[in-house]
């Protein structure tokens, strides 16, 4: 019987931790940049390549923009970063950008043609 009652104990505490430990495991400890690339009349710029690089570890991370113009590089350290822009037929845009946890870092780079 006591037994029993003692294993019951075990097993609520043991349960009512696990619960509250849950949210531990969603906290995102990254940050992302994304933005829309158009040129200087605002027209959206399809097919750019965006580059994130870590100016504190050089680690570089790239993506490339939709047929909307939008683009987004996620979970990013949190750190600076030189972000660059390029696609054929612009000149290439580049600007620092500062990635928080739990943020997503905004840039819409203006392209202008060569």
């Amino acid at each position: 019987m006591i037994r029993d009652r003692l294993l019951c104990c075990a097993f609520a505490l043991f349960l009512a931790v696990l619960l509250t430990s849950l949210p531990l495991f969603a906290q995102k400890i990254t940050g992302d940049i994304s933005g829309t690339v158009q040129d200087s009349t605002g027209a959206v710029v399809k097919d750019a390549t965006i580059t994130a690089k870590n100016i504190g570890t050089g680690e570089t991370r790239s993506a490339k923009s939709s047929d909307a113009g939008f683009y987004r590089i996620v979970e990013l350290p949190p750190g600076k970063y030189t972000v660059t822009v390029s696609v054929k037929g612009f000149k290439t845009a580049t600007r620092a950008a500062e990635v928080a946890i739990r943020r997503t870092t905004g840039y819409r780079p203006p392209q202008q043609r060569t």
